[in-house]
């Protein structure tokens, strides 16, 4: 597939559950290409690989602001192995222009495991583009208090953080972070 190998996605999804393990797309996500809304994923991601976005692109050249929500709510959500197929590429996990939520409920993980294999760029990275808007654990109404362990997070964007507890293990690089409670 060129796009989302498994789901692309221009409308509106309320929920997607599983795993995504060992997909590919030739340019954005690996996995999930969103231009639209998906509401409430609780998946894993396993393995995943494209040129930008190696397991979820959020991105459109047509709808101004593509919103994904990863949701752990009932299991911890894992990103594990995702990664870009080219060099000087964005996003080994996520690559986003849009709005991309991680809400992680008490008690529970979202985590971007990382590792280093070559002719794997980016594993597990996120890159938030400049029109780009991360929320962790929350949002202006609501919080969340589980955790979020983040491997490397690029780009020139926003992170919001609104809750709960934000692990990074390697580089965090944004134009704009607004941390409004949590640790």
């Amino acid at each position: 597939a060129q796009n989302g190998a498994v789901i692309t996605n221009s409308g509106i999804i309320n929920n997607i559950s599983g795993n995504f393990i060992n997909n590919n797309a030739q340019l954005f996500g690996g996995a999930i290409a969103n231009e639209g809304t998906i509401t409430n994923v609780t998946a894993n991601f396993v393995s995943n690989s494209a040129k930008s976005g190696g397991a979820i692109a959020n991105t459109s050249l047509n709808i101004l602001n593509p919103i994904i929500n990863i949701v752990a709510q009932e299991n911890n959500i894992e990103f594990r192995g995702n990664y870009l197929t080219e060099d000087l590429s964005l996003g080994g996990a996520i690559y986003n222009t849009g709005t991309v939520g991680l809400y992680a409920d008490e008690g529970k993980n979202i985590t971007f495991i990382g590792g280093n294999e070559s002719n794997k760029y980016d594993i597990d990275g996120i890159y938030n583009d400049i029109t780009g808007v991360l929320r962790i654990n929350g949002d202006e109404t609501n919080a969340y208090a589980g955790t979020v362990n983040l491997q490397n997070v690029a780009g020139s964007g926003t992170t919001n953080i609104y809750g709960g507890r934000v692990n990074v293990a390697s580089n965090f690089t944004q134009k704009d972070l607004n941390i409004n409670a949590g640790t």
